[in-house]
């Protein structure tokens, strides 16, 4: 019995290392913010078995990315939890410390850079949404969707400061040409005024 038990608690764990791995690679692929919120709301809704969505704060509030064939209504006390995630970077809702009322459970997407996005999540009524015997693999799939958001930050912000760059270098090319076009003319201002004066 005993073996069976190690048996299968070893498949389990080489399931969900084989489920990682494809995820982490997954995620490597994706190039927008759109389609990992996506990615990240499918894989973990079908390996944790629980309602997900991910969220991201905007100048109006909380904003639901990625959620399944129909957008959850949130209510006020779900909307404080993401909120209170997003600006803390902590984990609050159901099964947390932090506003407990809440149906849905909120658990940031913490990098360097700070927290990024939100995920929710929302098992059978009342219940934990991730027990405690799947919270390793939850931690481990939050911390690779957490690693895919500062990778797609880092890279916009790269690009942005490239545009900069480059708008920069065109700012000085243009300024070398007035600056030479100009010289030539005030030149000739200076010497014809000193010829007069003198």
């Amino acid at each position: 019995a005993q073996a069976r038990a190690a048996a299968a608690l070893a498949m389990r764990s080489a399931r969900e290392s084989a489920a990682l791995a494809r995820f982490a690679t997954r995620l490597g692929a994706a190039s927008s913010v759109e389609a990992t919120a996506h990615l990240i709301r499918e894989e973990l809704r079908s390996l944790l078995a629980v309602q997900t969505i991910v969220l991201y704060q905007s100048p109006e509030g909380v904003n639901i990315a990625a959620y399944g064939q129909t957008k959850p209504t949130l209510s006020p006390v779900d909307r404080a939890a993401a909120e209170w995630v997003l600006e803390h970077g902590e984990d609050a809702g159901l099964g947390t410390n932090t506003l407990t009322a809440s149906e849905w459970q909120f658990r940031p997407l913490k990098t360097s850079l700070g927290t990024l996005a939100a995920l929710g999540f929302r098992g059978p009524a009342g219940r934990n949404p991730i027990p405690p015997e799947r919270a390793a693999l939850a931690e481990s799939l939050i911390d690779q969707a957490a690693l895919a958001h500062e990778r797609l930050k880092l890279e916009n912000d790269m690009r942005e400061m490239e545009v900069v760059r480059q708008r920069d270098s065109l700012r000085a090319a243009l300024l070398a040409s007035l600056s030479h076009d100009l010289r030539t003319p005030l030149t000739a201002v200076t010497a014809a005024a000193e010829a007069i004066s003198a």
